[in-house]
């Protein structure tokens, strides 16, 4: 049985783009990560690795954007 907040087929947006979740991968300490699909190439692959991060502060919030920025 998958774990994490969002289930395989169901469709989210995300910024500017769509995306099909697959199938639940795994999770950190505030995250789930999900293998997602989307119906158009991006960066020549349809499959791609969605982190989902639950953000309880502005502190938070700009420590998730410092890791987006790093990655």
């Amino acid at each position: 049985q998958s774990k994490g907040t969002l289930v395989p087929g169901q469709t989210i947006s995300v910024n500017k783009y769509t995306v099909q979740v697959e199938k639940y991968l795994s999770q950190g300490g505030f995250s789930h990560v999900y293998l997602v699909r989307t119906p158009a190439p991006i960066y020549n692959t349809t499959h791609h690795v969605l982190k989902r991060i639950a953000v309880a502060s502005d502190t938070m919030l700009a420590e998730v954007k410092k890791e987006v920025d790093i990655m």
